[in-house]
């Protein structure tokens, strides 16, 4: 209970200062004026006659896109990433470049000034920027991740890219730069605080260690997936048949199991209130399965792993599976190939046949980009985020469909990923069963981390009981703030 009302008072305190926050900066010095006229090339480059650009600088990749010329005080940027940048550093290469590092590089070539980054892990983010916004000094750019909305944008964390002063900079109105159906998704009260861009699909996968299951004369996952048989029930037997507690060998390690575990906090279409949905049958009956499969012991999953070594860790051969998003295999493969490891190969996620499920669900890397409200350099950070989204896709022109994957990956690998992402394109979200994720996040983790860590004695059902009470005061704290945001 403390934990959460410590929880909720921090959130009031970063509500109180960050409404407050003004740079102090005239927006129309460093902006188009009203009627000046902005023209989009096809490279994707804006081009406004009154203002001064430069050609940007530094790599292959920026050939043909323009930059603006920044003044002395827009030439640094703060930028804020997860421990991913670390990962994104190992694995570029000339032959594999990241453009995440590639920008980074021509920013400074080209402005002359620095683009900071600041590794903080995820679970630090929000504390990290409530600081850093007390203090006066702000990242520019803050990743947008999906478990931030919307308490981000109701702590005043996050600017709109429709903003007048930014959204030229930006070139919001580029619809070949910016994914819209997935960046509409993220709109706060109509403006749009994410901007996502748009790039080749990153769905979710099963990674398997191909040399352990024919040792075991196991089938693979991707036998099982091109039988019509690859479902949940059968991971979870064939998780328990590739263990070997005494060997400390496991059928399946990884972290993305720990979270599928989620709280159906939903909002309500008419009031816009938060409410937890306790009658979602569905989100009862997937957490109890899981619940089971880790406390299955010693047959459920690994237990000692965390999302920074996984990747690491997996290549090293001691387990049969993992997950992990598409573009995070290319780095395992790439390390278990540089260190001689086994051979590593991928499947479809599993259909949920418990849930009644005939296909699967799959889910994707949805990643993108914000700017903070109390950003020292908000058209700095828009340009920035414009050029690395064109880098990007200069990079992806150059590749082949599937990257530094494309000839290593088997036809029957390929097949199922365009498969994957045909079904990806299909989805909707109905907004009545949107998840926001908001409130009770404490109570969760502690909860998870009985399960995951410990010796949980309890089911799944009389745990969420205990924690009940709890977690409906965070949510009705949420609606306050909320109602403070919305001026009720």
């Amino acid at each position: 209970m403390k934990k959460i009302l410590c929880a909720v008072l921090a959130v009031l305190m970063v509500l109180s200062f960050a409404a407050g926050c003004n740079n102090g900066k005239d927006p129309s010095k460093s902006t188009p004026k009203k009627g000046e006229s902005t023209n989009s090339t096809s490279s994707g480059e804006v081009k406004n006659d009154n203002r001064d650009r430069v050609d940007a600088v530094g790599s292959k990749y920026a050939t043909g896109i323009e930059i603006f010329k920044p003044t002395k005080e827009q030439r640094n940027v703060r930028i804020m990433w997860s421990v991913n940048w670390d990962y994104w550093q190992k694995q570029h290469t000339e032959e594999n470049p990241d453009f995440h590092i590639v920008t980074k590089r021509v920013w400074e070539e080209t402005t002359g000034g620095q683009a900071v980054v600041e590794v903080v892990a995820e679970t630090e983010q929000h504390q990290y920027i409530a600081s850093a916004v007390a203090s006066g000094i702000a990242p520019d750019i803050i990743p947008a991740i999906a478990s931030t909305y919307p308490s981000w944008q109701m702590t005043n964390f996050t600017k709109f890219f429709d903003d007048a002063d930014i959204k030229d900079h930006i070139e919001l109105s580029n619809t070949d730069l910016w994914d819209f159906p997935a960046s509409d998704e993220y709109k706060w009260n109509g403006h749009y605080s994410w901007l996502i861009p748009k790039k080749t699909r990153d769905p979710l996968v099963i990674v398997y260690n191909k040399a352990k299951f024919d040792l075991a004369g196991e089938k693979t996952p991707m036998e099982y997936y091109k039988e019509g048989k690859w479902t949940w029930t059968q991971f979870k037997k064939t998780a328990r048949s590739m263990t070997d507690v005494k060997k400390n060998e496991y059928g399946y390690t990884g972290f993305f199991l720990k979270h599928s575990y989620y709280l159906p906090i939903k909002r309500d279409v008419k009031s816009g209130d938060f409410y937890v949905d306790w009658n979602d049958t569905r989100w009862s009956k997937w957490q109890t399965e899981l619940f089971d499969f880790y406390q299955t012991l010693p047959l459920g999953p690994r237990r000692d792993y965390n999302s920074d070594n996984y990747k690491t860790l997996f290549p090293g051969g001691s387990d049969a599976m993992t997950s992990c998003y598409l573009s995070d295999f290319a780095a395992m493969y790439a390390i278990s190939k540089e260190s001689g490891g086994d051979e590593l190969r991928i499947a479809p996620i599993y259909v949920l046949d418990v849930l009644g499920d005939k296909e699967i669900i799959p889910k994707e890397k949805v990643w993108g980009y914000c700017i903070c409200a109390a950003a020292v350099n908000p058209v700095g950070a828009a340009e920035y985020i414009r050029l690395e989204a064109l880098i990007a896709k200069n990079i992806e022109k150059e590749q082949p469909e599937f990257g530094a994957l494309d000839s290593y990956l088997t036809e029957d690998e390929k097949k199922a990923l365009r498969y994957t992402n045909e079904l990806l394109d299909k989805r909707q979200i109905d907004p009545k069963d949107k998840i926001y994720g908001i409130g009770g996040s404490s109570v969760i983790n502690d909860f998870l981390n009985e399960v995951v860590y410990g010796e949980a004695t309890k089911t799944f059902q009389t745990v969420i009981e205990s924690c009940k009470p709890e977690i409906e005061e965070s949510v009705r704290a949420n609606n306050k703030i909320l109602q403070q945001y919305m001026g009720k």
